[in-house]
């Protein structure tokens, strides 16, 4: 398998260069690659960057600031674009010169693109190393003025977020379009106040929230939607002795039941207007989340917008972590992608020897094998994908799956 990494830098007038420059010969190192939304342990409607680690060779001064004459950065090194591609094949397959049987045939596809954050930028001086966080192009939002003249009081909530996104510099690395943007609960801006003296990113956390929407990228597009999970089913992994398929899970290191990310008690602040349910309740107790937005006044849409969050979030949904190979089909699944998971009983044999079988075992002398019932998943359940990290030294993806 091989790894590449690019880096696009600024010319000396400030503008991208038309190519990207390979720097796979200088590279030390690539940390787990991530991307997820809202995937904390115990929180709701937070955006969270992708990004990725990345240490550099640096003896000859190439990836010093722009100061070092040598280095590749002539305008600034924050926000040059870097690129992490991956494929089967260490080589180039070429016709003639590979063998039928043993050639691996796959494309170089992108793992990850994103800017570099000059911020988390460090340098190694014994070592001769330079080391460059790149956050994915969302963390660009955290950087960006609201366009406060292009919102008015009456818009809708998607109808802000698509003028928060169609700005410079972010629209010009990513793709955003009107068709991709869409909210679970869509009601409009009462006042627009406090809209003028936060960046896009901040508004956007408040906004998606009052919305019960998500963001991500994907391929250089990007994407505002719902929380529902795609209609079709996307993968099936499957677990040892599974009888539908051939095992694709190597692990599940985490399983919860939900509670989490459960809150069943929903206040507006400095208001009494609440969305409770009482059946969660009874069952789990008072988990409380307050939540409110200056720009939303009416207590009608208030109360809306907590109902409708409410009605997400109130009852424990089981959220587990799942390890798979690194492959062509399983890289391409998306966030909110509705995968199955078969993962029944697995069975070990209770004194070390080859398991019983009915019809070639003694009476009296044979013993039935433990079965391990921590955990079995039946293949009738259904889950969405929450976040997924690429670990390069294991050549593993490890998912959160989100029950539905």
């Amino acid at each position: 398998m091989q790894y590449r990494v690019y880096i696009k830098p600024f010319d000396d007038t400030g503008a991208y260069l038309s190519e990207f420059i390979e720097v796979t010969k200088d590279v030390v190192s690539i940390n787990d690659i991530t991307q997820k939304i809202d995937s904390s342990e115990f929180d709701v409607g937070i955006i969270r960057n992708s990004g990725v680690s990345i240490v550099l060779r640096n003896e000859l001064g190439l990836y010093s600031d722009v100061t070092s004459l040598t280095s590749i950065f002539k305008f600034k090194r924050k926000n040059s674009i870097v690129k992490v591609t991956w494929s089967l094949q260490d080589t180039p397959n070429y016709c003639g010169f590979i063998t039928c049987g043993d050639a691996v045939l796959g494309d170089e596809i992108t793992l990850f693109e994103g800017v570099l954050n000059e911020i988390s930028s460090s340098v190694d001086i014994s070592k001769q190393q330079v080391t460059f966080q790149i956050l994915g192009y969302e963390s660009l939002l955290d950087e960006t003025e609201t366009p406060f003249a292009d919102i008015s009081n009456g818009d809708n909530i998607s109808d802000v977020i698509l003028t928060l996104l169609a700005q410079p510099p972010f629209n010009t690395l990513v793709t955003v379009h009107a068709m991709n943007i869409g909210v679970g609960f869509d009601t409009t801006v009462d006042v627009k106040d406090s809209l003028e003296t936060n960046t896009v990113g901040e508004n956007l956390k408040n906004l998606l929230l009052a919305s019960n929407a998500v963001l991500y990228i994907t391929d250089g597009v990007v994407y505002v939607t719902t929380r529902d999970e795609t209609p079709d089913l996307k993968f099936s992994f499957y677990g040892q002795a599974a009888i539908l398929g051939i095992e694709n899970i190597i692990n599940i290191p985490k399983y919860r039941d939900g509670l989490n990310r459960t809150f069943n008690y929903w206040v507006w602040p400095d208001t009494d207007i609440i969305s409770k349910d009482t059946s969660s309740i009874e069952i789990y107790g008072t988990l409380k989340k307050e939540f409110g937005i200056d720009i939303i006044t009416n207590n009608t849409k208030r109360a809306d917008i907590l109902e409708a969050n409410r009605i997400e979030f109130a009852l424990p949904k089981p959220e587990l972590e799942l390890e798979t190979p690194l492959l062509y089909e399983t890289w391409a699944l998306n966030i909110l992608d509705k995968v199955q998971v078969d993962y029944p009983t697995v069975f070990t044999p209770a004194d070390n020897n080859p398991l019983p079988r009915y019809g070639a075992v003694t009476y009296g002398t044979s013993r039935y094998p433990f079965g391990q019932f921590t955990l079995t998943i039946d293949s009738s359940r259904r889950f969405k994908i929450l976040s997924k990290k690429l670990n390069k030294r294991k050549n593993t993806i490890l998912f959160t799956l989100r029950e539905v």
